[in-house]
């Protein structure tokens, strides 16, 4: 029976230890049917949409593991169990795990990427401690779950889990490193086929949290990472430790930039705040932007409120802050017209705690339910 939850229920949470393979395999024999769901999810997308026919499977699959054995290649071996335990071929579960690399790849429409409006915020609230806030615009499709991962030799990550994947775009390890992420898509790149060996941006918040255990960590292991793929994909890493040491790790292409919005809160909303970065992402003369993006509208408005707020900022502010509906400047999304313009999930990350917050589906409407490491 399917594990993965629909919006507004309680989560299925899988828990699993071992060897990187003994925990794919593990998810595989327990959540065998909804990773045949997630590829039936995606199959009819994966010719027409991803750029990738049945013909294709053979020759990506070799690709994509080639390139994913030279900067992960623990996440190989879960990949391996995961295709033991459900008996699901191993081309399968790499096709559904890079499924946003070979999307990238393909060229999204930019006004998609537009409606796609991940949004994260850190800082030091004074009855809470460390708290990294984060909201997911990751699509209607039903999918997630929780997990909690401990793979031998490496720290244990608890964090949302997507359907035959083995990654996600935030979580807390047990050393007490948060991370939560947007999308940094380079909308001027348009050769996207063209792939080189790199790290895949969408895999880069869960290999952080396999490899490190503090934000200086981090910083330094993304700077040791080769360029993202595809070259017009990347991510924004908001970063915070159980110290409440912090810091933006901009990442796309060759880029790596390493930066805070202010001293003691950090913000990510799809757009960089450093002008050299953003002008080669957009195509634009540096300093200008274009702004009808919401990108630009969500760091506009978080900058507002700092400047506002943060004397004295609670815990419940910043669920507050999350549960933002007005416009311009909206975090939790809500749209009757495209299926991806909306919150689907919505976390509180207490790295000094060890706990995670998470909503199944709009913050406004659903209440946290709670996950400790």
């Amino acid at each position: 029976m399917p594990k993965i939850t629909a919006k507004g229920e309680k989560f299925y949470y899988f828990e699993s230890a071992g060897s990187d393979y003994e925990v794919g395999l593990a998810k595989g024999k327990v959540m065998a049917d909804d990773i045949a769901g997630a590829w039936e999810f995606f199959l009819p997308r994966m010719g027409k949409e991803f750029g990738t026919p049945s013909e294709k499977y053979e020759k990506t699959y070799r690709w994509l593991r080639k390139n994913l054995e030279q900067s992960a290649s623990w996440m190989v071996e879960q990949m391996e169990g995961m295709a033991a335990g459900s008996g699901i071929s191993i081309e399968k579960i790499f096709l559904i795990n890079h499924y946003g690399l070979l999307w990238s790849a393909g060229g999204i429409d930019e006004r998609i990427l537009d409606e796609i409006a991940c949004s994260s915020v850190s800082t030091i609230t004074k009855d809470a401690g460390a708290v990294l806030a984060q909201n997911l615009e990751i699509g209607a499709d039903d999918l997630y779950f929780v997990e909690k991962i401990s793979s031998d030799g490496a720290a244990a990550i608890l964090s949302g889990g997507m359907a035959g994947m083995c990654f996600s775009p935030c979580g807390i390890n047990s050393q007490g490193l948060a991370v939560g992420s947007s999308n940094l898509s380079a909308i001027s790149q348009k050769d996207n086929r063209d792939l080189n060996f790199g790290a895949h941006y969408h895999f880069l918040p869960r290999m952080v949290l396999h490899e490190c255990g503090t934000t200086k960590d981090a910083i330094a292991y993304l700077k040791s990472l080769p360029a993202t793929i595809p070259p017009a994909g990347g991510y924004q890493l908001n970063i915070i430790d159980r110290t409440g040491e912090m810091a933006v790790v901009d990442k796309t292409n060759e880029f790596s930039v390493v930066r805070k919005c202010f001293d003691d809160f950090n913000f990510t909303t799809n757009c960089s705040l450093d002008e050299e970065l953003e002008a080669w992402r957009t195509g634009l003369t540096k300093g200008e932007r274009d702004t009808t993006k919401s990108c630009y509208a969500r760091s506009d408005m978080l900058k507002r409120w700092w400047e506002k707020q943060k004397e004295e900022v609670l815990l419940d502010d910043i669920k507050q802050l999350m549960r933002r509906h007005q416009m311009p400047g909206a975090l939790c999304r809500h749209s009757p017209h495209e299926p991806n313009a909306y919150t689907r999930l919505s976390f509180l990350f207490f790295p000094n705690e060890g706990r995670m917050l998470i909503t199944n589906g709009h913050p406004c409407c659903n209440e946290y339910q709670e996950f400790l490491l």
